[in-house]
């Protein structure tokens, strides 16, 4: 499955994400967030913890000026929120 996550062709994140039977409409943010992913690791930035969220939030709305203003709102809320409130809204 790495493999073709990482892979630009159509048995890649496409295919995979099809397969799942996600919305045809957030393929584009997944897409974003896999390369962002791809080049802040290769940049050598921690991959983990609130820093790495931050960027990613960060890059993403850098880069997709025009994405849905639904998602834009999401990701705006979340940049807004304390990682440590994050942390725990999501273990519940």
């Amino acid at each position: 499955a790495w493999l073709m996550i990482h892979d630009a062709g159509p048995l890649g994140l496409k295919a995979i994400y099809d397969r799942a039977g996600l919305p045809p409409r957030l393929f584009q943010a997944v897409r974003a967030g896999v390369d962002t992913w791809r080049t802040l690791q290769a940049e050598g930035v921690d991959t983990s913890g609130d820093d790495f969220r931050q960027q990613m939030l960060e890059r993403f709305l850098t880069q997709r000026p025009n994405a849905p203003r639904e998602d834009l709102a999401y990701l705006m809320e979340r940049l807004d929120q304390d990682p440590a409130v994050i942390r725990v809204s999501a273990a519940a």
